[in-house]
């Protein structure tokens, strides 16, 4: 079981790892491919673009320090000297032997954040240093710690450029000089150290695989030690725990192993500018599975509540629940992914824009989209129909069998299938008879014109002691009538309030009523009038004497 819930993990998250390392090592390549193809003197008249800003990208900190970072990975000394104040630049073999030194100090005991540095022109305005001065990290060996810091200067032509200051390259030797060899270099052969794939040692490749599995399991171990526990300290204390499914545990081993592995390539020397885009991609990643975790929990909780609502029979809320819940997720991602763009370095502000002028446009586009949508919402909302109700919609009577996000789908007596709009539905006549806490009994009866006053006192009379016997009709509603003489028959109205809730129940009341009217009418003598017409013969006067005198 434990080998079946890691496998499919553990290849999942490897790939995630060579992923992560391809995107570092080759993303500072990408990045300053076309800066580090030049030269110094190179490509001085070589359009307006290039006047008006430095090629070497030392306009701001951060691009200057990571430019000169880049240059150093790939040896390009020369170009990286020229990231280094000018009196620090005392013979090129010296130069070259610190530009070296600095580079093993940051690979192995820098401590900062690269992407955090200011891209400000004008670095940090909000620290306490001078204007012209920003530092942008630390080196730490044993107890001696070094700020890095680079110091804005005036070049030939004007242009305002930040280089390392000569105070941070004169202490570099000191520190050097106290750094001692990782521990676990030496346990590989020189070929695995001084050769790299991508700018990334390969001893560091060999740890970062191996690694990885075995961080997952130790990951796996943690989190469930901890469910385990909690479930044991919640049964000592004879409480209920609810079962914690391993959907929702899988994002936490993937963050804490992720994590962990970052922090274990930091401490065996990754260099540092694949250190930066590395943390980069693991912060990707680890806000993905934030997100993944989110989700799950989400899920988990709406489907508990969905289960219990529908164990109590509350279906409109229900389906309330399962609209809410997709939009929830719906919200959950487009967050999530606002994040993970803004930790790759995108322009939130100007997504945002977008967003908000494209959403203007979706919203005139979808216009009857969005009034079902919102029709939809004020139906479960208001709780005007439910799954199940009997109800009458433009003059066709059904069942309703489902609300969804677009249109209700009602199922006709005749046994089709109804599709109304949710925005139709909630400006129609809609009559809901499930929703009837009584049914209404009336009915007139027609007697016939031979019954006599007395018959029709006693038939009245007799009426009303039904209705008032009955358990089942509300005696403040009955009304018993002779209300009219009409054509061809005298009208007797019946009229009362049945005290049933169900629609067959009510037949079956009502059936028993009349029934019991029509037993009425024959112990009285009486009996119900139909159409008819009486025809009255009258003989001529004349007519009828001669014939007697014969």
């Amino acid at each position: 079981m434990l080998y079946r819930r890691l496998n499919d993990s553990i290849i999942l998250c490897l790939a995630y790892f060579i992923i992560s390392f391809c995107f570092a090592g080759i993303s500072p390549r990408l990045a300053y491919a076309i800066p580090l193809s030049l030269d110094s003197g190179e490509k001085e008249n070589a359009g307006a673009t290039v006047e008006k800003s430095d090629p070497l990208n030392r306009e701001n900190t951060r691009d200057a320090f990571k430019s000169f970072i880049a240059a150093a990975e790939i040896e390009k000394y020369d170009r990286a000297s020229q990231y280094l104040e000018k009196g620090s630049k005392k013979k090129s073999e010296k130069t070259k032997e610190i530009i070296i030194q600095f580079q093993a100090l940051l690979d192995q005991k820098y401590f900062g954040d690269l992407n955090a540095i200011s891209e400000d022109p004008s670095g940090d305005l909000g620290d306490d240093l001078d204007p012209n001065e920003e530092i942008v990290g630390q080196i730490q060996v044993n107890q001696t710690i070094l700020d890095i810091k680079l110091i804005r200067i005036n070049d030939k032509d004007g242009k305002q450029l930040w280089l390392i200051s000569q105070e941070t390259i004169q202490k570099v030797p000191e520190l050097f000089a106290k750094l001692r060899p990782s521990k676990l270099k030496s346990l590989f052969p020189a070929y695995f150290i001084e050769n790299n794939f991508i700018g990334v040692p390969l001893y560091v490749w060999l740890v970062g695989i191996l690694a990885f599995p075995i961080l997952l399991v130790l990951s796996w171990f943690l989190v469930h030690f901890f469910i385990v526990s909690f479930r044991f300290f919640k049964k000592f204390f004879r409480r209920k725990h609810r079962a914690y499914p391993y959907k929702s545990a899988r994002p936490i081993i993937f963050i804490l192993a992720a994590f962990l592995h970052y922090i274990l390539l930091s401490l065996i020397g990754l260099p540092v500018l694949i250190r930066a885009y590395y943390a980069q991609f693991i912060s990707v990643l680890m806000w993905a599975g934030v997100g993944w975790l989110t989700f799950n929990l989400f899920n988990n909780l709406a489907q508990r509540n969905l289960q219990r609502l529908l164990k109590k029979g509350r279906f409109n809320i229900h389906t309330l629940m399962v609209l809410g819940n997709k939009l929830l997720k719906a919200t959950v991602f487009v967050v999530f992914a606002l994040i993970i763009l803004n930790t790759l370095g995108f322009k939130i502000t100007t997504i945002l824009a977008g967003l908000g002028i494209g959403g203007i446009a979706f919203a005139l586009a979808a216009q009857k989209t969005i009034e079902n949508l919102f029709g939809g919402l004020s139906l479960l909302s208001d709780q005007v129909v439910r799954v199940g109700d009997v109800c009458k919609i433009g003059g066709r009577i059904g069942t309703v069998e489902d609300i969804g996000l677009r249109s209700t789908q009602i199922r006709t007596l005749d046994r089709t299938v109804l599709y109304v709009p949710n925005g139709a539905l909630s400006i129609e006549h809609l009559e809901n008879y499930s929703r009837r806490d009584k049914f209404w009994f009336r009915h007139v009866l027609n007697l016939r014109y031979e019954t006599s006053a007395e018959q029709m006192r006693e038939i009245l009379k007799a009426f009303r002691e039904l209705l008032a016997a009955h358990e089942k009709i509300e005696n403040d509603s009955i009304r018993v009538r002779f209300i009219q003489m009409a054509a061809y028959s005298l009208d007797i109205e019946i009229y009362a309030y049945l005290m049933v809730d169900d629609y067959n129940a009510s037949l079956e009341l009502a059936e028993e009523l009349l029934l019991s009217c029509m037993e009425i009418v024959e112990a009285k003598g009486s009996d119900f009038a139909f159409p008819s017409q009486t025809a009255y013969l009258a003989q001529d006067t004349l007519t009828a004497a001669s014939s007697s005198s014969k």
